[in-house]
């Protein structure tokens, strides 16, 4: 990492997310978008294949015979 320059853990693959589902694995890209009161909406993608052991769930997947898709994260302002 460059110098003066510094990140923070947000979530692991295999944490408990606040729906009780497990953080999927294979980040490969995200966005960011300005949310409410100072915080930051950032949209994860996973391109996990059919036998991940940390799939994407979801009510209304896109695919049934894929385990990728987004998780979406709230992150409060960086005091």
């Amino acid at each position: 990492m460059p110098r003066g320059f510094h990140y923070k853990m947000l979530s692991r693959t295999g944490d408990v997310m606040p729906n009780g589902d497990l953080v999927p694995s294979a980040h490969d890209g995200m966005a960011a978008y300005k949310g409410e009161k100072g915080t930051t909406i950032l949209v994860r993608n996973h391109e996990n294949g059919t036998n991940s052991d940390y799939p994407v769930n979801g009510k209304k997947p896109w695919s049934a015979g894929a385990a990728g898709g987004t998780t979406t994260l709230i992150v409060g302002q960086n005091k």
